[in-house]
């Protein structure tokens, strides 16, 4: 998997990268978000997995999205 990490100044995390990424047959997962907002969006654009600190929010954002957690990441691919 390509690890993308979440960065508050600049966004690294872009559909198009994940698209690219994917058309190449790489998974992409994107470490460590911290914001539930940013979760929903990086699986939202496609991110195949969110690594994270907040485990409380992961796994809010995980059940809303009737995903299920693995250790302290959401993984979908």
């Amino acid at each position: 998997a390509l690890p993308i990490p979440s960065n508050s100044r600049r966004v690294l995390l872009t559909s198009e990268r994940i698209a690219k990424a994917r058309e190449l047959g790489v998974p992409v997962h994107a470490w460590t978000v911290n914001n539930a907002s940013d979760m929903i969006r990086a699986l939202a654009e496609g991110a195949g997995g969110v690594m994270s600190d907040e485990i409380a929010t992961l796994k809010a954002v995980a059940s809303a999205r009737q995903q299920s957690l693995k250790g302290g990441a959401i993984i979908t691919s």
